[in-house]
Order: C-alpha cells, then structure tokens, then sequence
C-alpha cells in the first residue's frame, strides 16, 4: 500500500470540486434529497478517498430526540473511515492523514487579500474560521465549491493543523 499523500489528494479534491460531477449541500457530508444527492465540501474529500466507505445513518437511539429523528429522514448519509464513522465532519483518522482538523479549520490571515474579499462577499461575514464554515454560509451554491477549491489550491498551508508536520510522518490509509 502507498503511504498517504496530503499533496497527492490536495490537487484532486480542488478538481473533483470544480468537476461539476458534485452539487454542494450544507451541514452534512453527504445527503440525497428530492432534487438529487448533495455534497459537503468535506463530504467530496471523503469520496474521492474512498467511495465505499459511504453507508445509510444509523438510525437514531432509543434515547432519540425530535431533532435526530428528522435527520434520520433526512437522506443522510454516514462515512465509514479507519474505524470512526461521521455524518457532518471529517472522521479523525482521515483528518490526521491530511494534516487538517475535522471541520477544515484554516487560518483566515493566511489566506491572499482576494480569497479574504471573495468570503465575504459569498458569506456575509467578515472572516469565516473552517472549510465547513464557508460551505454553510456561502450564499450562492454555485460558488461555494470553486471558493473552496481556490481556498485548497492557493493556500494550502493555511488549513494545515500541523503546519510544520513533515510529509514524512503523514501516516497510511
């Protein structure tokens, strides 16, 4: 098996987001609705790795409560990685493998003066703090993934968790 790349997989989630082949959705990494399957931009990350990992949400617990009972309904549906299964965030092994949090913290300073300008104008907000974040806010969906793939390809560094981690120590899948 090949060691895990971070620069391998950088390239190929900011392409896979422009490909048009995944239509941007918000606070899930991957659900089908009645207008068709919809995507987080980490969701698009969790399926070019790995597109068996997906698997329908568990249903809830005896203990459910109104809210996770709607979810449930919701067409969500849950990724399978390294042993953790997540609907909303990165599972952690693949987070650590990628040398970024779970939500795709980023660090808003580092990024250039126009991608700063094209947040907020997207978002509204004056900064936004994750990959997640500006997924669920950005107001047009059409936009949301070529913001993001340009937040992947020109400023990398800026979502590292671990910004001086050697690609050396990046474990295997």
């Amino acid at each position: 098996m090949n060691s895990f790349s971070r620069e391998y997989w950088l390239p190929r989630w900011a392409e896979a987001l422009e490909s048009q082949e995944y239509q941007s959705g918000k606070s899930f990494l991957y659900r089908e609705t009645e207008e068709g399957k919809r995507w987080c931009c980490l969701g698009v990350l969790c399926d070019i790795i790995d597109r068996s990992g997906w698997q329908e949400a568990e249903p809830g617990s005896p203990e459910t409560t109104p809210l996770s009972e709607l979810v449930d309904s919701w067409g969500v549906r849950q990724f399978q990685y390294g042993g953790h299964i997540e609907k909303s965030v990165l599972p952690e092994p693949l987070a650590q493998q990628m040398n970024i949090t779970t939500s795709g913290h980023f660090q808003f300073l580092s990024l250039s003066r126009s991608i700063q300008e094209r947040i907020k104008e997207l978002t509204g907000m004056r900064t936004t703090a994750s990959l997640t974040e500006t997924n669920d806010t950005c107001k047009d969906t059409a936009e949301t993934f070529p913001l993001i793939a340009r937040i992947i390809r020109e400023c990398p560094q800026a979502m590292s968790e671990y910004p001086d981690r050697p690609a050396s120590m990046q474990e295997e899948p």
